[in-house]
C-alpha cells in the first residue's frame, strides 16, 4: 500500500497494528508525482517465507518484494533503548523501524529499497536532519 498524506498513512499504520500487524513506512520521491510512503511489515529472508506470512495474515494487496537496500541508524543492546531512540528520530520527521536480530542486538532502520541510488536519497535526507547512518544489505 502507497500513500500520500501522512494523516492517511497514521490511519493505515494503526489499523494493521490492530491486526497483529508490524508495519513501517518508507518514505519514496517519486518527482513529479510528489513524496509518497510505501507500507511494509516484516523482515524476511526468503520471497515464500514472505508470501507464506501474506498468506496467514489479512493484508489487502500485499505482494512480497525484494528489498536489499536500507539505511542502518543504530545498533541496540536492548529494546528500550532502540525504541526511545526512534522516538527522538519520529520527533524530527523521520519514519525509523527495528530489527530484532537476536537477544540482545536491535538495529534501528530507515527505508526498505530496491535500489540504491532511493537508499542514498534517503542518507542524504537523513543527514538534513543532522542523522547519521549508512546504507546497508539487508
Amino acid at each position: 500500500m502507497s500513500f500520500r498524506r501522512e494523516d492517511t498513512l497514521q490511519r493505515a499504520l494503526e489499523t494493521y497494528r490492530g491486526k497483529g500487524l508490524s508495519p513501517y513506512p518508507v518514505r519514496v520521491d517519486l518527482g513529479a508525482k510528489g513524496v509518497w510512503f510505501r507500507v511494509f511489515t516484516g523482515h524476511f529472508e526468503t520471497r515464500q517465507e514472505a508470501q507464506a506470512f501474506i498468506l496467514e495474515h489479512p493484508v489487502s494487496d500485499g505482494e512480497a518484494r525484494n528489498t536489499r537496500f536500507a539505511v542502518l541508524i543504530g545498533t541496540h543492546a536492548s529494546r528500550q533503548a532502540a525504541e526511545a531512540e526512534m522516538r527522538a528520530l519520529q520527533s524530527r520527521g523521520c519514519h525509523p523501524y527495528v530489527i530484532e536480530e537476536g537477544p540482545s542486538r536491535f538495529r534501528i532502520y530507515s527505508g526498505a529499497f530496491y535500489r540504491d541510488e532511493d537508499a542514498k536519497t534517503e542518507l542524504s535526507r537523513l543527514a538534513s536532519k543532522g542523522v547519521e547512518g549508512r546504507i546497508v544489505k539487508r
